[in-house]
C-alpha cells in the first residue's frame, strides 16, 4: 500500500499526513527540520517523530492526544468532515491560525470532491513541481532539489 491509500495517514481532524511537518521530517531523517521544530515546540529533538497519526506507531504528542480522535470516536465518524457542527470550538482551540485554515480547506475539499480526489490533490499540492519530492504544506523549497515552492492553503474556499 501507498502513501496515498494508507488510512493510517488520514487524520482525524481532516488532514493528510504526508504533509505534516512532523511526518516528513520522520520519514526524511531531516535533522535540520527537526531541531527546527523541537525548538519552536520546547521539545526535545528525539520527540520529533511520528508515522501517521492514525497509526500503531510513533505519534507526536499532539497526535496522541488530539481531542478530535476522541470525538470523532464519540461520534462514530471517520473525520470531522462528516460532522454538522465543523468547524467547531474543538477545532478553533487549535494554537496556530494557519493549522486552522488548513484544517478547513482539508474538510471543505474532502466534503466537495471525496476522498480519492482530495488525498490526489494533498499530494499535488505538497509534491515539488520539478522533482515530485512531498514536502510538508509549510514547506517554501523542496530540500530535493531546492526548487521554490509558492505558498498552499491560503484560502480555504479555494476549492478548485
Amino acid at each position: 500500500m501507498n502513501e496515498l491509500e494508507n488510512p493510517e495517514l488520514i487524520a482525524d481532524c481532516g488532514l493528510h499526513c504526508a504533509g505534516c511537518i512532523y511526518y516528513v521530517a520522520h520519514k526524511t531523517n531531516n535533522q535540520y527540520l527537526k531541531e527546527k521544530i523541537a525548538k519552536s515546540n520546547g521539545v526535545p529533538v528525539e520527540d520529533i517523530a511520528c508515522t501517521g497519526c492514525n497509526s500503531d506507531g510513533i505519534q507526536t504528542e499532539n497526535c496522541r492526544t488530539c481531542f478530535a480522535k476522541d470525538c470523532v470516536k464519540k461520534k462514530g465518524y471517520e473525520g470531522c468532515f462528516q460532522c454538522d457542527e465543523f468547524p467547531c470550538d474543538f477545532t478553533n482551540h487549535f494554537q496556530w491560525d494557519d493549522f486552522i485554515r488548513r484544517i478547513v480547506w482539508d474538510v471543505n475539499y474532502r466534503r466537495e470532491h471525496g476522498l480519492e480526489k482530495w488525498v490526489e490533490k494533498t499530494y499535488e499540492l505538497n509534491s515539488c513541481p520539478s522533482c515530485q519530492n512531498v514536502e510538508h504544506w509549510k514547506a517554501t523549497v523542496c530540500k530535493s532539489c531546492g526548487t521554490h515552492l509558492e505558498p498552499r492553503y491560503l484560502d480555504e474556499n479555494d476549492l478548485s
